[in-house]
């Protein structure tokens, strides 16, 4: 009897500080307008992208590391398209942002806002040439505890000598979630390519913490005619190596490495590609 009441008392309890916690997190965040979601930093002088085009992708952990904004200056040099996960409008993020905008044009797509110092928080693409075009796509489904949405940023680019155009998807997939939730966001990410000729970059943190999940994502993009080109995934603690993935249509993969570069939580993602 007395573990009966004990049980009933737990579960009272759980579903009291469940629900105060969903209120709580619902008052913290908000989910931007159509206005607040594009931010654009920087001018370029550039239209257009060689055939050549080395791409790196990483998820920066706000960079909120001490040491990442050395480690992104000396990459940032290096690439000509940039596709960051967990950018934030804190000042270090954006003063590195604002210091490449004489060189680069930014599209920050923001996923949430938060409510007491209006913080955003979402994706970021950054290129040394300006778009075609932008697009996202924002989950309707949201992490549990924090309530936050995830987001997807859509870029498009001219490329020298070609009459196509490259699509760069950069995603941040929604992660403490079922694999229905995934398919989704992975579905209504690629939603943009489903009628694009051109050669096709969907990069990002996929959140592929499972083989599950993992088998997902392969499956979905090839219906697309996207391939997953795998790499050497380095193993150190407190930084994941399995979440991030390249999925290339379109254009030839010279290269896709794992950088050992430790000032996120996440290792950098280093792509090279070749485009007819």
């Amino acid at each position: 009897m007395k573990n009966k009441i004990f049980i009933t008392i737990l579960a009272v309890g759980l579903m009291f500080s469940s629900s105060f916690a969903q209120v709580e997190s619902q008052a913290r965040f908000d989910i931007p307008t159509q206005e607040q979601t594009l931010e654009t930093y920087g001018q370029v002088s550039e239209f257009e992208l060689s055939k050549t085009i080395k791409i790196l992708s990483w998820n920066v952990k706000k960079a909120e590391l001490e040491g990442w904004a050395e480690d992104f200056k000396k990459l940032s040099a290096d690439y000509d398209l940039l596709a960051i996960q967990e950018a934030a409008s804190n000042s270090i993020f954006l003063n590195e942002i604002q210091r490449l905008s004489t060189t680069f044009r930014s599209h920050f797509f923001v996923s949430w806002i938060k409510n007491k110092d209006k913080t955003r928080s979402g994706v970021l693409t950054t290129s040394r040439v300006g778009t075609v075009s932008t697009n996202w796509f924002r989950t309707k489904d949201l992490e549990p505890i924090v309530k936050t949405p995830k987001i997807t940023g859509v870029t498009e680019y001219k490329i020298k000598g070609s009459s196509k155009t490259l699509k760069l998807i950069n995603i941040h997939a929604i992660n403490i979630s079922s694999v229905e939730k995934l398919e989704s966001h992975l579905r209504g990410s690629l939603q943009f390519v489903k009628n694009h000729t051109g050669p096709v970059v969907f990069i990002g943190d996929f959140n592929t913490w499972s083989k599950k999940r993992l088998n997902l994502a392969i499956k979905i993009c090839a219906e697309f005619g996207l391939k997953h080109y795998d790499y050497e995934r380095l193993k150190v603690p407190d930084v994941m190596s399995d979440l991030d993935r390249v999925f290339v249509r379109g254009a030839k993969v010279n290269k896709v490495e794992m950088l050992d570069i430790r000032t996120s939580d996440h290792f950098p993602v280093s792509l090279e590609i070749s485009v007819p």
